[in-house]
This record gives structure tokens, sequence and C-alpha cells, in this order.
């Protein structure tokens, strides 16, 4: 038990917390409860820890530092993570490509347009090189066989009747 009886027996002022609490049930049972320390008290011991304290305070201002030195590197790595992510939509030169490739696709568009019925036309008629090729020496004999083919004839073709050649007959 402590030397200083000053509180032995007496209530220490009721106050609302859990320590004054505590602090009264010690006495109660016969505990010593030392007193708040006094203004010399604290002013002394301010004297005999002022180094200590003083450095301290040093090493917390440093930690302080560099905790906000770590949160703006955080703070710099998320941003270029995120950059890299949306480089596409941020960055001028990469919308400066997107705006030529539009504007190049927008001239072939507006050619289009004004060329629709020019190119329906040409979408309608044979490719030129939908062509069957055909020697010299057979090429009238293969058209008289295309005109048939198209005409009302189509049977006779069939049957290979009027074309000696497809009879067999002579060569």
């Amino acid at each position: 038990m402590g030397s200083d009886t000053t509180w032995i027996g007496k209530k220490p002022l009721r106050r609302l917390g859990g320590m004054f609490d505590a602090l009264s049930l010690a006495a109660d049972l016969g505990f010593s409860v030392s007193p708040p320390p006094s203004q010399e008290d604290m002013q002394s011991l301010s004297t005999n820890t002022g180094d200590k304290s003083d450095d301290l305070i040093k090493v917390l201002r440093e930690l302080t530092t560099i905790q906000r030195k770590i949160a703006d590197l955080q703070v710099e790595h998320q941003s270029r993570k995120d950059n890299k992510n949306i480089a596409h939509l941020t960055h001028v030169s990469e919308m400066e490509k997107k705006c030529e490739s539009l504007a190049r696709i927008i001239t072939i568009l507006k050619d289009v347009i004004q060329n629709k019925y020019c190119i329906i036309a040409r979408l309608q008629q044979p490719y030129s090189l939908d062509c069957i090729p055909v020697e010299v020496e057979y090429q009238n004999q293969f058209s008289e066989l295309m005109l048939k083919a198209v005409s009302d004839d189509y049977g006779a073709l069939t049957e290979g009747k009027g074309d000696p050649h497809i009879d067999g007959q002579t060569m």
C-alpha cells in the first residue's frame, strides 16, 4: 500500500466516468489511492522528460511526414493505373486519332450516299470477271449455247437435240 494516506477512508468527488467509480471502490476497500498530481509535480515531470518528449515529437512529425508522402505516392500510383486504363478517353493524342479515323469514315460514307445510284446500277450489272474463259475457236459455239440456255429452248438444250456437238455426231 502507498505511503500517502490522504485518500484513505475518503471517497473522491463523484463525477461521471468509470475511473472515479473505481477510485472510490478502492478507497472503500482500504486501498491507498494517490491524489492527482499537482501543478508543481507536472512542471517537474515536464522538465525531466522535456528532452524525451521533444525527441518523441520530432519522431512523430517525421512519421507524419512520411505517412503523407506514402499517401501521395499511393494516390499517384492509382492515378497512373487509372490513366493506363482510360488513356484512350482522356489523352489528347488518342482523341485526335479517333477524330481522324471518324473523319475518314464520314468521308467514305458521304461518297457512298452521293453515289448510291451509280453503286446500285454497278451492282446490278454482271461483274466483269464473271466470265468463263473460252478459246477463240469455240467462242461462236459457246455463245450460241448460252443463248439457247437463256431462251425458251432450254428443254431442247438439255435433251441435246439440234446440236451436233452434243449428240456426238460430227466434230
